[in-house]
């Protein structure tokens, strides 16, 4: 079943995100690994493997993924109740999603009447602050309070702040737990494939946060800043203005 599982979430996903997807389904399962047999098959797929593709791949792609072992999850089911374990056949060859890089974009030489390039400093580009809110007009107010400090850049989901992570400008990601898009636990989760330099806000964490990271065994990285419930942009803002210079 295993191979089964990681054939499906590689149908729809390129190898590094397969690896992520299973590593978090198996973090919420608090298992070591898929199980083979039983009714443990269908409480992991339709569980914490279709939390974590719908987490880090969006909810059709996740349910696109649940589809493809329903079939195989209805015989291990039916041979469970007959008393007859049968060998789960390797899924159907399916066409994958390839992922080519994108070609570099160059940029493009400033004429020489533009700039002196003895005399003028290279211009500096603002650093990108990720915010991931279900709450555009909490978007927007912080958008206003690091005008000139920081580009506000909008995520909805984890793969986007990976994504975004990864980039040149962007080290800095708020997470507004009072109107969520990702989970805390999510990005903990995937927080070993972050950026060194990478700094998460905690805007308004719920009050059973540690409570609930206690029970998987988890804690939050030196890196990571709590602001609490009754903080505002204004001083959200002021702690991504002195974490991103």
């Amino acid at each position: 079943m295993a191979s089964a599982v990681a054939e499906a979430v590689g149908a729809f996903a390129a190898p590094r995100m397969r690896a992520r997807v299973l590593s978090l389904a198996l973090r919420w399962a608090r298992r070591p690994d898929i199980p083979e047999w039983g009714p443990d098959v269908r409480e992991f797929v339709e569980g914490p493997l279709l939390r974590a593709a719908e987490e880090l791949l969006g909810a059709d792609l996740g349910a696109a993924i649940r589809d493809e072992l329903a079939p195989m999850v209805r015989m291990i089911d039916d041979a469970e109740r007959s008393g007859v374990r049968k060998s789960v056949p390797a899924p159907p060859a399916m066409p994958r999603m390839d992922y080519a890089p994108a070609p570099p974009v160059l940029p493009t030489p400033p004429r020489r009447e533009q700039r002196n390039m003895a005399t003028d400093p290279a211009p500096r580009s603002l650093p990108i602050v990720l915010v991931a809110s279900d709450d555009p007009s909490a978007v927007e107010a912080l958008s206003s309070a690091l005008a000139g400090h920081a580009t506000i850049e909008p995520v909805r989901d984890a793969l986007a702040i990976m994504e975004g992570l990864g980039g040149a400008d962007a080290a800095v990601v708020v997470m507004d737990c009072r109107r969520p898009v990702v989970r805390v636990e999510t990005l903990l989760a995937l927080s070993p494939e972050l950026p060194a330099d990478s700094r998460v806000v905690l805007w308004g964490e719920p009050r059973t946060l540690d409570q609930s990271l206690k029970m998987l065994g988890i804690g939050l990285p030196p890196s990571w800043v709590r602001c609490g419930r009754e903080a505002r942009e204004d001083d959200v803002a002021a702690v991504c203005r002195v974490i991103s210079t």
